[in-house]
């Protein structure tokens, strides 16, 4: 699936780099996301992840596909304290922009993901954040499930891997995006939400990594440092809290002033 890419640096006042040469391209996202105009959004987004993807696999000499058979990767050696582990993607049809611009909604089933699983060591496939940084850990491990794909990986011990913890662990970066090559897939003639059904026969993943807006709001990380990120912390807090409230019983009408109804249990 695709994510679309968000920039905010006009509204923290600075000037997008140029020292990768995309830095025009990167204003022109900012004036087309001020300017309203959602149909050049898109299309700046789309050649956008497209430039940075071709950049980023020349820099690393490695094709989309990546195979067994090329040259043996080192294990990714595992560090609890620089953990995260999570939903990477739900099967099921999700919103999904798609290379030319337009959206669909692209369902995604466990045969989609069938070749690219077996056919792909985890630490081949670039972990990074938002889809706009350089690599700053490695992946562990994909377990396919029933109804999703389950994912561990490892941040670099590095400040932009203990940046990417962080914002994991305070709900800054709460879930997992992944961004996809469709290989085969075909149209349904059905439309869900308004978008025309697409099935993905086959999908190759070439990068993922936690998202400031994730395309799947239930591709959470759930997990950071071996426990429970601290925003699901505080908002199981909060839903607990507002449960017992609503649970408790309200005062009767025929208490007296600052009495508190009791229910009776006969003896």
């Amino acid at each position: 699936m695709s994510t679309r890419i968000r920039l905010d640096l006009s509204e923290r006042g600075e000037i997008p780099s140029n020292r990768d040469g995309l830095g025009e391209m990167r204003q022109a996202i900012l004036n087309a996301d001020a300017s309203g105009n959602l149909q050049l959004l898109t299309q700046l987004q789309t050649e956008y992840r497209q430039r940075v993807r071709a950049m980023r696999e020349a820099a690393q000499g490695r094709s989309l596909v990546p195979s067994r058979a090329a040259a043996a990767v080192p294990p990714v050696l595992r560090a609890p304290e620089r953990e995260i582990a999570g939903v990477l993607l739900n099967f099921g049809p999700q919103p999904t922009a798609m290379e030319d611009g337009s959206m669909v909604m692209l369902d995604v089933t466990p045969e989609s993901v069938r070749g690219w699983l077996a056919n792909t060591e985890p630490a081949d496939v670039p972990l990074v954040v938002h889809h706009e940084t350089e690599p700053c850990g490695a992946f562990a491990s994909f377990i396919r499930c029933d109804d999703r794909i389950e994912a561990v990986a490892v941040a670099d011990d590095t400040p932009a891997g203990e940046l990417m913890l962080r914002g994991c662990d305070d709900g800054t970066l709460p879930g997992f995006s992944f961004a996809a090559k469709i290989v085969r897939s075909h149209p349904t003639g059905q439309v869900v939400r308004d978008l025309p059904l697409v099935i993905a026969d086959e999908i190759t993943i070439f990068e993922a990594g936690p998202s400031i807006e994730p395309s799947d709001p239930e591709a959470l990380i759930t997990l950071v440092r071996g426990r429970q990120p601290r925003w699901q912390q505080a908002q199981a807090a909060v839903e607990a809290a507002e449960q017992l409230r609503v649970m408790r019983p309200s005062p009767s009408r025929r208490a007296g002033a600052g009495q508190v109804w009791r229910q009776q249990f006969a003896r």
